[in-house]
């Protein structure tokens, strides 16, 4: 048997491949597959619990999760960010020191990392690698984790690690809440439109984006979904760059500045082709377009077309 250290390696080599295949939403029935040990499989979660050791493990955790319910609420066992250099993240009910709360203990005494599932959506994850359980305050319910820079399969599994600076963490730590905010936007937002373009109908998801109303930066912390439309990713561009408008109608626009390129084909069945109609709404109109909004970015399409002309 290997000791846990090297088979938390293995699960980092494992999520590597996840992210590299999925981005920051993974989808859990892909982390349930695991990965063979041996001969054996070698489980990375289990739904059922947040923090988890596979059988193949003496003592450490292999990786904590957070949840999302159907309803885009938290479940029991969750972190809440803190605004400095690390994550609360809450115990499981019960002995602090006992169920599966003695594996972060392991891991802290031993200074094992783990791997951090944070929900995005309903069955949805960004993997976060490698974290560490800096503190556990059990008068308060919770443990503190911090995050580093992350380690590369190429290390081999004897590798001592080091608890990041808080200087560091605290730049990893907000770099993922970025990440995890889009990457939670995104999912919502294509969700919202069924996986499909509100243009196209493209329905392939790889190649849609959740194209924002308003700038990111001006919306602040709170986004909704009707703030975001799904977009292909030409389109997307296109609207960006106010080349497309869509009216508060819902209708969309073509620039002049496009509409010179009609001789070409791909211009035409891509983009001109759609002038005039209007994009393919989601079915609950609370995750419709803010009609405030894309009357606000319809103005900057039109100011942007008159100045080209």
């Amino acid at each position: 048997m290997a000791s846990d250290l090297a088979l938390v390696h293995l699960g980092f080599k494992q999520v590597e491949k996840l992210s590299l295949q999925y981005g920051d939403s993974i989808p859990h029935q892909a982390i349930s597959e695991g990965f063979f040990f041996n001969g054996e499989k070698v489980l990375l979660d289990n739904r059922a619990v947040g923090i988890f050791k596979p059988r193949q493990m003496f003592e450490c955790a292999m990786s904590i999760k957070t949840t999302m319910q159907r309803d885009g609420t938290e479940g029991i066992y969750n972190d809440h960010h803190d605004s400095g250099d690390h994550y609360k993240y809450a115990l499981q009910r019960g002995d602090p020191y006992g169920v599966n709360n003695k594996y972060l203990w392991a891991s802290m005494n031993t200074g094992t990392p783990v791997i951090y599932f944070q929900a995005i959506a309903p069955g949805r994850y960004t993997a976060i690698w490698p974290c560490f359980v800096k503190e556990i305050l059990p008068e308060k319910g919770y443990a503190l984790i911090v995050e580093s820079n992350k380690v590369t399969s190429s290390m081999l599994p004897g590798h001592k690690h080091q608890l990041p600076t808080e200087i560091e963490s605290r730049y990893c730590v907000r770099e993922t809440k970025v990440r995890m905010h889009q990457a939670s936007f995104r999912q919502n937002v294509l969700d919202a439109y069924s996986g499909k373009c509100a243009i196209t109908g493209l329905p392939n998801k790889s190649l849609l984006e959740a194209a924002h109303i308003i700038p990111d930066l001006e919306l602040g912390k709170t986004q909704y979904v009707s703030d975001g439309i799904a977009l292909s990713r030409i389109h997307h561009r296109a609207y960006d760059l106010n080349l497309l408008g869509i009216s508060p109608d819902s209708q969309i626009y073509i620039s002049d500045e496009l509409k010179q390129g009609k001789d070409n084909k791909f211009m035409r069945d891509a983009l001109l082709e759609f002038e005039g109609r209007n994009i393919v709404l989601p079915r609950s109109a609370s995750n419709r377009p803010d009609r405030d909004k894309l009357a606000a970015r319809f103005e900057v399409f039109l100011d942007n077309c008159k100045g080209s002309l």
